[in-house]
């Protein structure tokens, strides 16, 4: 079932690939400033993690090539959950894929911009209100 969620998230999302050996993830930070929250993935490597993306409307999915100790997880679930536009959320460990699941439930209509920065490895989500009601 889990690889049937992954198939469907690459065909149905965006996919970003790079050139990455394994990845850990370090930690997640989080800012608000001007309407915006910025996530920052902390991951380790030396190049641009790999990811894939899928919004659902009241659900963000992102998979990241990257592991994470279990140990972490409920640091760092409340970390996302003590933001402003994200509810629940969820790990799902894939250590055979060397993935990890994060699905974030919404508060609202968001949109969101993703990025990854190189040197250290992060990738970066950016929400911000919906201003149309879309």
């Amino acid at each position: 079932m889990f690889s049937m969620l992954i198939m469907l998230l690459a065909l149905t999302g965006n996919v970003y690939s790079a050139n990455n050996s394994a990845n850990h993830l370090n930690n997640i930070r989080t800012s608000f400033k001007g309407g915006i929250q910025r996530i920052v993935f902390d991951i380790t490597g030396e190049n641009e993690p790999a990811y894939y993306i899928k919004k659902d409307k009241n659900t963000l999915s992102l998979t990241l090539e990257t592991s994470l100790s279990t140990d972490k997880d409920r640091i760092l679930k409340k970390t996302l959950e003590n933001t402003h536009y994200i509810g629940n959320v969820q790990f799902l460990h894939l250590p055979e894929e060397e993935e990890l699941i994060i699905t974030m439930d919404l508060k609202t209509n968001t949109s969101e911009e993703i990025m990854t920065l190189p040197h250290p490895s992060r990738v970066v989500v950016d929400i911000s209100r919906n201003k149309t009601g879309v």
